[in-house]
């Protein structure tokens, strides 16, 4: 058998022994990616983005599902980054996880808090944090992709581009936001989820008291493909 031949045949069986490489999807700065980084807030598990319940400091543990080289936090106050980002503790490491303890400051109490698992290997995982805080208080029903929940005082959708979602309240209410928002009667809104981050305020008058509701909505376009 000519010797080309035998060469190419033995190549294409290493190639099925041990697979094609694959490597990390690369990502485009111009696409907004679904959130999906995994991390406890106070012992509260959350996936891509969360509302933990109202404290004074919050203990988050991020899970990435790769060896995590760099964290970025992120606040509309304050920008951290950590190398070498993952727990140690004596002889043991675990290098997909880290965790750290958040104290927002005054300026911070209606932040949302961005969180970025970055490795060598490009491997990406980004998560959102809403903050709750005692200036708000009106209640809400959201219907946010295909899951129904009840929100006091601040809530949160994430959906792809262009699909609609839904959001009720129990009194008459007054709207104002970034994006298109539609009221459809009995105290409920529609709105089609734009890319990147729209902020609806709600605003009802109780016996000359305000009670507000904030709800941020969070639209991506893709998700991110890995490496498993």
């Amino acid at each position: 058998m000519n010797k080309r031949i035998i060469n190419a045949l033995l190549l294409i069986g290493v190639l099925f022994l041990f697979g094609c490489p694959v490597v990390n999807q690369k990502l485009v700065n111009t696409i907004n990616y679904r959130k999906d980084l995994k991390f406890k807030v106070n012992d509260h598990l959350f996936i891509g983005v969360g509302i933990p319940p109202l404290s004074d400091s919050y203990k988050i543990e991020i899970e990435a599902p790769f060896e995590l080289d760099l964290i970025r936090i992120e606040t509309c106050h304050r920008e951290i980054s950590i190398q070498d980002a993952f727990y140690k503790k004596r002889i043991i490491k675990k290098r997909k996880k880290y965790h750290f303890v958040f104290k927002p400051l005054e300026i911070e109490r209606d932040c949302i808090i961005e969180m970025s698992a970055l490795s060598k290997s490009e491997a990406h995982a980004f998560g959102m944090i809403v903050l709750n805080n005692n200036e708000y208080g009106l209640a809400s029903k959201s219907i946010c992709n295909g899951v129904v929940k009840t929100h006091k005082g601040v809530s949160l959708c994430q959906a792809k581009n262009d699909l609609i979602q839904v959001i009720q309240f129990f009194k008459n209410v007054e709207v104002k936001g970034d994006c298109p928002i539609m009221e459809m009667g009995d105290n409920k809104f529609k709105y089609e989820v734009k890319p990147n981050h729209c902020v609806f305020l709600f605003m009802q008058r109780d016996l000359g008291k305000r009670k507000i509701h904030k709800l941020h909505v969070f639209g991506y376009q893709k998700i991110i493909l890995r490496k498993i």
